[in-house]
């Protein structure tokens, strides 16, 4: 197992923000909402002398919420929900700048993810009605970088709990293979864990994977059909634990415990450059901890640092390349890169 190097990328940023990070073949990109609710980009690498990354304010007037943020075909798209309640879009081709657009609604939710596959981008985010909603757009023409306006519509809630409204600080997970076939995970009010999915041939479907307390979702999909899913369990007759729900082509989903979570542990972070690999990191009062399996049962190590109640993000531009970012306890922006 090849070993992690670090670096601080500094600021002051509050830990309990989950930064947004993507990349494409030897470029990242990261964006964080700022103390001052001002959004904030990094990238990497930065020409010029001075600091190897690059660092810039994208504007203000944000309520601390998460940002979303995908790489595709080049672009970089980036969602935040605003004062105004309604979800916002900041959206980069090469070589210009920033452009930006409201695209409405009332939000509850202050999180959303997007992910984008093929000539297919989705958003999803949750509603002043509770139900899960999805935002969607395609490439005009194939080999551009313009989109079609996004179209919403609204993927349901609850099947399971109709008299429980899911709530709006519970993590989405969402993976895509194309504009007709997603996954989406939400975590629902009384922590029931519900998969959302769509493939080509059909109309949207549900399914209740787990009534256990599930808290603070990710998930990964590294070949098509392939689903992983990492959550936090607490169940009142185990101590809580980190679980890994997968799913095979034409499979249902099994789950296995991974380890004891530690005081202060945050959202896992999920990222795979491609089956069978696949790896999570787990940020807490104990350590960044770090879950990897490659045609072998999880290992794990300790990458060290101490993030209560921090938050982390993983990406990947390919094999054996994966870079993770978090904020410390002393607040500044910390990079860990393998690769």
């Amino acid at each position: 197992m090849a070993t992690f190097s670090s670096e601080p990328w500094g600021g002051q940023w509050d830990h309990r923000m989950t930064p947004a990070a993507v990349s494409g073949p030897q470029r990242l990109d990261v964006f964080l909402l700022g103390t001052n609710w001002q959004l904030y980009h990094y990238w990497w690498p930065r020409v010029g002398g001075g600091q190897p990354f690059g660092l810039e304010s994208l504007g203000g007037g944000w309520l601390r919420q998460d940002v979303s943020a995908v790489r595709w075909r080049g672009r970089l798209d980036v969602f935040v929900v605003g004062p105004d309640a309604a979800l916002h879009h900041f959206w980069q081709l090469p070589g210009e700048p920033f452009q930006s657009e409201s695209l409405g609604g009332r939000w509850r939710n202050p999180v959303s993810r997007a992910v984008a596959h093929g000539s297919g981008l989705h958003v999803f985010i949750i509603g002043d009605d509770f139900q899960l909603w999805r935002y969607s757009t395609q490439l005009v023409v194939a080999g551009s970088l313009t989109v079609r306006p996004f179209e919403l519509e609204p993927v349901g809630g609850g099947p399971y709990n109709p008299g429980y409204p899911w709530t709006g600080n519970r993590r989405i997970a969402a993976t895509s293979w194309g504009p007709d076939w997603w996954d989406a995970f939400v975590a629902d009010n009384d922590y029931g864990l519900v998969h959302h999915w769509r493939r080509p041939d059909g109309a949207p479907s549900h399914e209740l994977l787990a009534r256990r307390h599930a808290q603070w979702i990710d998930a990964a999909s590294g070949r098509r059909g392939r689903l992983d899913v990492f959550t936090q369990l607490e169940d009142p007759d185990l101590a809580p634990r980190i679980g890994h729900l997968w799913q095979n082509p034409g499979e249902g989903f099994r789950f296995e415990a991974l380890e004891y979570y530690a005081l202060g542990a945050a959202p896992p972070a999920a990222v795979t450059w491609g089956y069978p690999r696949l790896d999570a990191f787990v940020p807490s009062g104990a350590g960044l901890r770090h879950h990897w399996q490659e045609n072998n049962p999880f290992d794990s190590e300790d990458l060290g640092g101490v993030w209560v109640n921090g938050r982390a993000a993983a990406t990947t531009w390919g094999p054996r390349r994966l870079d993770v970012f978090a904020v410390g306890d002393d607040h500044q922006l910390y990079h860990y890169w393998q690769g």
